[in-house]
């Protein structure tokens, strides 16, 4: 009876040691994924963020004008991090998961400042039915319009940094990281500043022709050739 009794002590052993490991591959295996789905959204954050700055430098050449451009980007996606936040703290070290928040909270300032010039849109739509001036408004409006796009850049910025150094070193204020920080912000101000410039030999009407045409250039390119004989 006493080799029954050890066989089956065995396969008892032999059976928790496997469900040990299936759990832990398993758990393995979730945190991989969710570390995958987190890096990739890392980069769906950088894409965000050059679309709201594409689609603000049309605004803020049309605000150049002294107009108010009413198409507004849509505001950036961060959910998985956020819907995720206690696996990412398994994941990440204190430091990485820090810079995690940081940028984060650069996409949630950016969706703030996205909101703000939506808001100032609103307001002047509203002076403008009532035949008013929104002389006021613009100067808000463009304003606006340069902080969210440099918050914009920022958020870029760091996200692209933590994809280029996984560890994510910390930024010392007089490091070489920190001067091409600042490097960078400073190219991104004169961009601001010569698309607002792009336009100086334009008039509101002129700019909207223009771009009217250039999307019907487009249009035209992108479509099938009706003329083409076919085969």
């Amino acid at each position: 009876m006493e080799p029954t009794w050890l066989f089956t002590g065995l396969a008892g052993l032999g059976g928790w040691i496997l469900g040990e490991f299936g759990q832990f591959a398993s758990a393995e295996v979730r945190r991989l994924r969710l570390k995958r789905s987190i890096v990739s959204e890392l980069h769906q954050i950088i894409e965000e963020t050059d679309r709201v700055w594409l689609a603000f430098a049309r605004s803020l050449q049309i605000a150049s004008l002294r107009g108010i451009d009413n198409n507004l980007p849509l505001p950036i996606s961060g959910m998985v991090f956020a819907s995720h936040y206690g696996g990412a703290s398994l994941i990440f070290t204190r430091v990485q998961r820090t810079a995690m928040e940081m940028i984060h909270s650069y996409v949630t300032a950016t969706n703030q400042r996205i909101a703000k010039v939506q808001s100032i849109v609103e307001e002047a739509g509203d002076i403008s039915d009532r035949g008013e001036s929104v002389e006021h408004h613009w100067k808000r409006y463009k304003s606006a319009l340069r902080a969210a796009m440099m918050t914009a850049r920022q958020t870029r910025w760091y996200a692209v940094y933590y994809l280029k150094h996984p560890d994510f070193p910390i930024l010392e204020p007089e490091g070489e990281q920190s001067n091409e920080y600042r490097a960078y912000l400073d190219e991104c101000k004169g961009e601001l500043d010569r698309t607002e410039k792009s336009t100086s030999t334009l008039t509101i009407d002129d700019f909207r022709n223009s771009s009217q045409r250039a999307r019907m250039h487009a249009a035209q390119a992108e479509a099938p050739d009706a003329q083409q004989p076919q085969k």
